[in-house]
């Protein structure tokens, strides 16, 4: 998302989908090449490659921010986002037992996260 709180977008009659991505555990310096992105497609809209090209925007964007690191944590059951990170590099290291709660229900996050620097 750039500074000046806008989203990335292009001209659309309806939403089909949004992705964002904002600071990684506030604004610690230690983390300030690190961001957290978030994905959204409308179900409708699923497997058409709208979320291929939302996340290639978004590293687009991070790498013209000298983001180094995006991380996400995705709801072990939806495979499809799974599929998807794993696709464009996000690697999953980590899997957390009742993380968050969504939809009147606990999750089991998968953390995932993707590199842009090679000399780290």
């Amino acid at each position: 998302m750039p500074a000046d709180g806008q989203a990335l977008s292009a001209p659309c009659p309806v939403v089909l989908g949004y992705a964002s991505f904002g600071p990684f555990r506030g604004s610690w310096p230690g983390y300030r090449h690190t961001v957290e992105h978030g994905v959204h497609v409308r179900a409708d809209q699923r497997g058409r490659g709208l979320g291929t090209a939302l996340i290639h925007a978004l590293f687009a964007e991070a790498q013209a921010r000298d983001v180094h690191v995006m991380v996400g944590a995705i709801d072990a059951e939806n495979t499809g986002s799974l599929r998807l990170h794993a696709r464009l590099g996000f690697c999953g290291n980590r899997t957390d037992a009742a993380g968050g709660a969504k939809f009147g229900r606990w999750l089991i996050w998968c953390s995932c996260s993707v590199s842009f620097r090679v000399d780290a």
